[in-house]
């Protein structure tokens, strides 16, 4: 306990005695996204396949020395999921494969903690998603859903991960690459998809219904610029921003 708050009051020192300064960034990438259901993973005829998403946005930075910085991103995804599934009816004589796409976009709202450490740099912090849209588009004729957007929460919560590398930056401009994963604790259906088992076979919906929870590993690149310090005037009383 004593090395905790020694930890602790060590770390506030260095914060409040720090030069602060702000900086913006433009940042996208893609990687692979899955939608994250037991149900699914334990039948062994309904599979996920790899699917390819994406997300770009910009963030707002306020760094505490060189070393810690808090980040606000608002960032546009569009998450993607593919199923592979088979349909059999032995009196009919039926044996089919059949292809199944979800796909949805939200806009993500992140408070990150970011550690920079000799040109890289490690991430975390919570997830406020704001969910948009969904489509859902088969090559089985029998199946009800293409505007799926009414069985989708339209908020959900998770947090972000990430960690990755400055390889390119002049005095005020930096470029990172990294990696981040992120993850809903929240159950990206409604009531309505619940009932529905979605998204579950159609032919046979599961004995109950399991979450469904949408998991992202991307590769992001960072554009960053630092605009300006905070410095306290002369009377101590007052902070103000001083433009680089």
């Amino acid at each position: 306990m004593r090395n905790l708050l020694a930890g602790l009051l060590i770390m506030f020192t260095t914060l409040s005695t720090a030069q602060n300064w702000l900086d913006v960034g433009l940042k996208g990438g893609g990687g692979v996204d899955f939608l994250l259901n037991k149900n699914i993973f334990d039948d062994n005829s309904y599979n996920h396949r790899l699917t390819g998403g994406y997300t770009f946005g910009g963030k707002l930075g306020l760094n505490f020395g060189n070393m810690h910085e808090v980040t606000f991103d608002v960032m546009y995804t569009a998450f993607n999921q593919k199923f592979q599934y088979n349909f059999s009816d032995t009196s009919a004589g039926i044996n089919e494969q059949y292809f199944r796409k979800f796909s949805y976009s939200s806009i993500d709202l992140l408070l990150m903690y970011r550690m920079n450490n000799e040109g890289r740099y490690f991430e975390i912090g919570p997830k406020l998603s704001l969910n948009r849209g969904g489509t859902n588009t088969n090559d089985d004729p029998s199946d009800p859903y293409s505007d799926v957007s009414g069985l989708i929460n339209p908020t959900s919560y998770g947090a972000a991960i990430g960690f990755g590398n400055y390889f390119f930056g002049t005095e005020n401009f930096g470029i990172t690459m990294g990696l981040r994963v992120s993850y809903d604790f929240t159950d990206l259906f409604n009531l309505e998809g619940t009932s529905s088992d979605y998204p579950g076979p159609i032919d046979s919906p599961y004995p109950s219904y399991a979450a469904s929870n949408p998991l992202t590993i991307q590769a992001i690149m960072e554009f960053n610029f630092d605009f300006g310090y905070l410095a306290t005037a002369s009377c101590g009383k007052r902070t103000k921003l001083i433009m680089f």
